[in-house]
C-alpha cells in the first residue's frame, strides 16, 4: 500500500538522485502503480468545482520542487492539446477511463505548429503513459468519453507554471496560445482518507 505521503515522499527522492531519463521513468511508473493499484486511495472526497475545463488538485505543495496533480474529468470533458514545458513525467488513471492522444511536432514557425498525431491509448488499471521533452511525447489531449466522473494522476519532476494548448485550424495547423497553470487546490494528501463521494469519483475504475 502506498498512501499519498508516501507517494510525495518516493517523488522527492526520485528528484534528490542524479538518475538517467529511463531510470527516473521506471521509478515514476513503480511509484504510480503502487499508488493507483491501492483501493483507499480512491476513498477521497474531492470537490468538482473547478475554474478550468476539469479539475486540477496539488497533491503535495507549491514549495515542492515537483508537482503531483490529481485531475478529475467530468462526464464528456476533454483536455486541448497542450505541452508540458519540457518537463519528465508520467500519467496514470485512478478512476474510471480516461483516453490520451499524443501528437508529434513536425516543425513550427512563430506561433504556428503543425502537429501529426501519434498513438492512441486509453488509461486504465496500471497503464502509465510517460511525458518527456522530446518533440514525440510532449504533447497529448485527454477525453473522458464516458458518462461517469474519471480521475487520474499527472507526476511532473520539474513544476510547471506555464505551457502552451494548440489550437486546430482550418488549413490543419495549429495556434499556440501560452497559458498559466492553476490548480483548485493544493496539499490535497491531507483530506485524501475522507469517504468517497460517489458522485465526484465514480464507483468503477
Amino acid at each position: 500500500m502506498m498512501k499519498p505521503l508516501e507517494l510525495i515522499q518516493a517523488i522527492r527522492m526520485i528528484k534528490r538522485q542524479a538518475l538517467a531519463q529511463s531510470t527516473q521513468l521506471a521509478q515514476l511508473r513503480q511509484a504510480l502503480i503502487a499508488f493507483v493499484s491501492e483501493p483507499a486511495n480512491r476513498q477521497v472526497n474531492l470537490t468538482n468545482t473547478s475554474c478550468g475545463l476539469y479539475t486540477r488538485i496539488l497533491l503535495n505543495s507549491f514549495d515542492d520542487d515537483f508537482q503531483i496533480v490529481v485531475v478529475l474529468w467530468g462526464p464528456q470533458s476533454a483536455s486541448p492539446i497542450h505541452d508540458h514545458n519540457g518537463t519528465v513525467g508520467a500519467v496514470a488513471a485512478l478512476a474510471g477511463h480516461t483516453i490520451e492522444a499524443k501528437y508529434q511536432i513536425l516543425r513550427t514557425e512563430a506561433q504556428r505548429a503543425w502537429l501529426q498525431k501519434q498513438e492512441t491509448s486509453v488509461l486504465e488499471a496500471t497503464y502509465v503513459t510517460p511525458i518527456l521533452p522530446d518533440e514525440t511525447s510532449q504533447l497529448h489531449d485527454m477525453v473522458n468519453a464516458t458518462d461517469t466522473w474519471a480521475a487520474t494522476v499527472h507526476i511532473y519532476l520539474t513544476p510547471i507554471t506555464d505551457f502552451y494548448i494548440y489550437e486546430p485550424q482550418p488549413d490543419g495547423t495549429y495556434i499556440m496560445v501560452e497559458r498559466k497553470l492553476w490548480f483548485d487546490g493544493d496539499n490535497a494528501w491531507q483530506t485524501w482518507q475522507t469517504p468517497l463521494q460517489q458522485e465526484v469519483l465514480g464507483s468503477g475504475s
